[in-house]
């Protein structure tokens, strides 16, 4: 069975469907890319889920791929928009889920939704999993989800060949935006859900001493419910800010448990 990648706008939002010929699906599974690449370098972890029957939609995030304003055209972003496009990138999969005519022609209405981000799409897809009740679980790959931590310790510097601004964001500015995106004080507004973090040992993005403090955090929150298995955090030796083979393989075993 041969699987199909196609090209579409929903609503003006441009997209990657990834799924299996046949339109058989265990679940959607909204796909969230790496800061200055685009849907497309998302195809290959497409692929793969796509052949455990998930029906993957990946997204531009804004200010990327074929967005009206884009890197791809400019080879600038704008890092001040940050925040601004990660919530804008999260209300699209809003829009997304609640078009019938959409998901009445792919079959998708009654099916179970899931998000999975590399690197900052991992910010992506914890803001869409705190702010949105219909996902029922979230996976992070290489993930800089910890964005408190990106902007306190200015690691947006190392990307100022591509800024399209001087400094290359108004740290400030983004500190207050950020607050936004606080995801403690979201996460048991409904039920807990599973999440799984994984990152490689050799990944400075975020430090491992940051991500062992970001997780505890979450930890704690889970546990005070009784909960605190749904959490599963993977680190991968001799791995730096990359998604390898192995942590593929896990990611499908883990969605496949779910």
């Amino acid at each position: 069975m041969g699987i199909v990648v196609k090209e579409e706008r929903i609503k003006e939002i441009p997209v990657l469907l990834v799924f299996k010929e046949n339109r058989q699906a265990k679940s959607v599974i909204f796909l969230f890319h790496k800061l200055l690449n685009n849907k497309e370098q998302g195809l290959p972890l497409a692929y793969e889920l796509a052949k455990e029957e998930y029906f993957v939609i990946i997204l531009d995030m804004y200010g990327h791929g074929k967005r009206e304003i884009s890197f791809d055209t400019s080879q600038r972003y704008e890092f001040n928009h940050l925040v601004r496009d990660i919530l804008a990138t999260v209300s699209d999969v809003k829009i997304i889920l609640c078009n019938e005519e959409f998901n009445s022609l792919y079959g998708l209405k009654d099916l179970s939704v899931k998000v999975v981000g590399i690197s900052i799409g991992g910010t992506i897809a914890l803001t869409c999993f705190m702010l949105m009740k219909e996902i029922d679980s979230m996976a992070s790959l290489a993930g800089t989800y910890d964005l408190k931590y990106i902007i306190e310790n200015k690691r947006l510097d190392s990307f100022k060949l591509f800024a399209a601004s001087t400094p290359v964001i108004d740290y400030e500015r983004a500190k207050e935006e950020q607050k936004n995106l606080d995801i403690t004080n979201h996460l048991f507004k409904e039920k807990a859900r599973p999440i799984l973090f994984m990152n490689g040992k050799l990944d400075t993005t975020v430090s491992i001493e940051a991500r062992k403090e970001f997780h505890d955090e979450l930890k704690k929150i889970y546990k005070t419910h009784g909960k605190e298995n749904l959490i599963i955090y993977k680190d991968y030796a001799k791995t730096g800010h990359e998604v390898t083979i192995e942590m593929v393989k896990d990611l499908i075993k883990w969605l496949n448990a779910q």
